[in-house]
């Protein structure tokens, strides 16, 4: 990632997003990807490690501070974004990500796309809008498997119905 024309496209953001503050990896810190934006003056945050049981607790909570979020990849962190009450948009940049992983071990470890999953997400969210729209919602709320989501109670009904087939015996393997 070319951090430096990133930072900068950051801080010519109009003043409506600003103050920007940039949610950096943990790893990204480590190894000083954090410099060009604090050079710049904008506030540093990290959630932590991405296998640490607060990590997206800190996520969260990082959104929640804020009316905004943007980024220039395809990433779970859209639709955490939303759900947390910014509104997402695709920042214009001339920075352009490379990897440099096996393409098996990048397609499994990031965001599921296809070209045109892709295409249609960065049209959906080329503009800042004050608020995240219907389609937008419906959309992340599609990603997430949010018609799958359980009652309290009907999670605690299944579980206890779990509990007691592992008693009796049903998911022991012979």
């Amino acid at each position: 990632m070319d951090y430096e024309t990133l930072a900068q496209d950051l801080v010519e953001l109009d003043d409506e997003f600003q103050p920007v503050t940039v949610c950096i990896y943990w790893r990204d810190f480590n190894l000083g990807r954090h410099m060009p934006f604090a050079e710049r003056g904008l506030r540093i945050v990290s959630a932590g490690h991405r296998a640490d049981p607060a990590f997206l607790f800190r996520f969260l909570h990082i959104c929640r501070l804020h009316r905004y979020a943007s980024s220039n990849e395809l990433g779970s962190h859209i639709c955490y974004s939303v759900k947390a009450g910014c509104s997402f948009f695709f920042l214009r940049t001339k920075a352009q990500p490379s990897y440099t992983a096996e393409p098996e071990a990048l397609r499994l470890h990031f965001f599921p796309s296809s070209s045109e999953h892709e295409s249609s997400l960065r049209e959906l969210f080329s503009v800042p809008v004050k608020e995240p729209t219907t389609e937008q919602m419906n959309t992340v709320d599609y990603y997430l498997g949010a018609d799958y989501l359980k009652s309290p109670s009907e999670l605690r009904q299944q579980l206890r119905q779990f509990e007691l087939h592992d008693r009796l015996g049903f998911f022991t393997h012979r």
